[in-house]
């Protein structure tokens, strides 16, 4: 990957971070697969799934209306580049910061996780009625005004702008198959990662057999496909633990295992530790930081 590519990816990644730990933004990056380039969708594929317990509740059951939902902003943005506030498909309020570039359109970033101002009710649909009862109490009653999310999300917005520079969507080579497949998978389990996935599950989604997919991810990733969900998975799981107060079951449940004690086991075998033991380590480490190291300054022949 170009170094310069590559720098400005990772201050993405950086910024995406600090307005989710410092900043308490419920943030994702959405619509982007295909609309920059590949190696650039995998690096920041942690932040292309929206967090909200609600909508990985709803994706569980109602993806199809989701993915509708979201063909919808797009045509909204095309023809108003503007950011807007709006309710999406499972009734929680978000604001949308397109990213549009000399007319082409790569994706948005959606700031999430909100009560609408006006509650919305299906009365076609009671199970979404239940499921936004369910988790009500985890959306903010408090929405941010426009003029300080257009002032946090700017350099996010330029950096992603800046990105879509190298990149034009009209010189896309053709991909050969294995390669699409393997960015296919890619994306499925960006979006979908925090659901109870299984193989036989992404199988029939996506309509390949379990033992093709599994083949072409460990010949593209070197590892199996639910070696990559689990370690998507634990990443969230250290945010979690290090920025929030749920409890061990809740997070297990936010990333959709069905049982506490494998999501501790399956967390143990990745970092060496329970997650109890992780959450005391980051806390210690907050209140009582390591003393910095001085260096000697280095020269440099020129």
């Amino acid at each position: 990957m170009e170094s310069r590519l590559f720098e400005i990816l990772r201050e993405i990644k950086s910024y995406m971070k600090f307005l989710i730990l410092n900043v308490n933004l419920n943030i994702a990056l959405c619509d982007f697969y295909g609309n920059i380039p590949f190696e650039a969708s995998s690096y920041l594929s942690e932040f292309m799934v929206h967090q909200c317990l609600l909508c990985q509740k709803i994706k569980g059951k109602h993806l199809k209306s989701c993915l509708h939902q979201q063909a919808f902003v797009k045509r909204k943005i095309l023809r108003n580049e503007k950011p807007f506030f709006g309710s999406c498909y499972a009734g929680v309020y978000e604001y949308i910061v397109p990213i549009v570039e000399n007319g082409i359109y790569r994706g948005f970033i959606s700031i999430t996780g909100y009560l609408p101002p006006t509650p919305r009710v299906s009365v076609f649909n009671p199970e979404l009625n239940l499921l936004q009862k369910s988790t009500e109490k985890t959306l903010r009653s408090e929405i941010p005004s426009e003029k300080f999310l257009q002032t946090v999300i700017a350099p996010l917005k330029n950096s992603l702008k800046l990105l879509t520079y190298y990149y034009n969507v009209n010189e896309i080579k053709p991909q050969l198959k294995d390669d699409y497949l393997h960015q296919l998978i890619l994306q499925y389990i960006a979006e979908n990662y925090l659901r109870p996935l299984t193989m036989p599950v992404i199988a029939e989604e996506l309509h390949y057999s379990e033992s093709y997919l599994s083949h072409i991810f460990r010949e593209k990733q070197h590892q199996s496909i639910m070696q990559y969900v689990h370690a998507l998975k634990i990443k969230y799981a250290k945010l979690l633990l290090r920025a929030t107060n749920k409890n061990i079951t809740e997070i297990s449940e936010l990333l959709g295992f069905q049982d506490s004690n494998y999501f501790s086991a399956v967390f143990k075998k990745s970092t060496g530790c329970s997650p109890r033991t992780f959450r005391n380590e980051q806390q210690c480490a907050a209140a009582y930081p390591s003393s910095p190291t001085i260096n000697a300054p280095q020269t440099t022949d020129r």
